[in-house]
């Protein structure tokens, strides 16, 4: 039910913007909002109807059947997606809780603040709208649809350099996204916590208070990009809220790593819900704080104590 925005031309650019520039706030979240599908193939329907002109409809529907392919491919998460039934209904323009997927589009609707699309998780489906603003191309419509089926999971935005970023429109999954996404919808034949590792510990201040909210980001030792990351105070794989401060870091690669500990940015302060953080209000800022991380190894938990900021 999150209103996104995009930034749907000159998508390269972005992408180009986002590579470069060292952003606080990394860190994959969940929403309060999540569709719990059935066992099974998880169709959804694709209606035509107002499609735009501008758009061949074979080529809308292979784009949306390659938007769902990146989410179905992670090997650790269970989402048998597939694009069913194309229909041409003009009288679908409207969510509604009636147990079909659908993607669909709102003629005369101008969206506010360049928003592109819209979730709405039901409890056993999700339907996705699309709005975005002209001129609009199959590459956009694919990393809108990625974006939004991510919300439908219950993912929250992130600002890491993937698809559940809130101000790009590339259509690529990021590390974060595939972990969340195996959190979410684990895959009992091949899970995350086999190939990856687990981060644990609690954040305070000096004075003993816990640390609810900051950004804690995992740099890889060796290329030194940031992989992974999350919010002090949540634990049970980013899900629980945790007052002391703790926190667990799920699917962390294997390898010596620096964990990054940093304030709130200004996007996450402004929407934290949006983000998954375990806070309403952006807890005080302090100086940002590395730590050497010992090597982790695959299947493993480590476990740092408590970690004090000033």
């Amino acid at each position: 039910m999150d209103r996104c925005r995009w930034l749907v031309p000159r998508v390269l650019a972005v992408w180009v913007l986002l590579a470069t520039v060292p952003r606080a706030g990394w860190g994959y979240g969940f929403e309060k909002r999540s569709t719990k599908w059935k066992s099974g193939p998880v169709e959804f329907v694709v209606n035509t109807a107002h499609l735009p002109s501008t758009l061949p409809r074979n080529q809308y529907v292979e784009t949306l059947r390659k938007a769902l392919q990146p989410w179905q491919a992670i090997a650790e998460a269970d989402l048998p997606f597939a694009i069913g039934p194309v229909v041409d209904d003009a009288g679908k323009t409207s969510a509604v809780s009636d147990g079909v997927n659908m993607i669909f589009w709102q003629p005369g609707f101008v969206p506010k603040d360049l928003f592109a699309g819209k979730a709405y998780p039901f409890a056993e489906e999700c339907d996705i709208l699309l709005a975005p603003r002209p001129p609009v191309t199959l590459i956009d419509i694919q990393a809108i649809v990625m974006h939004e089926l991510g919300h439908c999971m219950g993912l929250a935005h992130s600002t890491a350099q993937g698809v559940m970023t809130k101000f790009t429109g590339l259509p690529a999954l990021g590390h974060d996204d595939r972990v969340a996404a195996a959190l979410r919808y684990p895959n009992s034949r091949q899970r995350l916590a086999s190939a990856t590792a687990t981060l644990r510990g609690r954040v305070v201040f000096e004075n003993g208070s816990p640390l609810m909210g900051a950004i804690l980001r995992i740099r890889d030792g060796t290329t030194q990009r940031l992989i992974l990351a999350g919010f002090s105070g949540l634990v049970d794989g980013q899900r629980r809220h945790d007052p002391s401060g703790r926190f667990e870091l799920r699917g962390v690669p294997p390898g010596q790593h620096t964990l990054l500990i940093e304030p709130m940015d200004a996007f996450v302060a402004a929407d934290p819900d949006g983000y998954g953080a375990p806070v309403t209000d952006p807890p005080a800022s302090f100086p940002s704080r590395a730590v050497a991380l010992p090597p982790l190894e695959a299947g493993a938990a480590h476990d740092l104590g408590t970690i004090s900021v000033p």
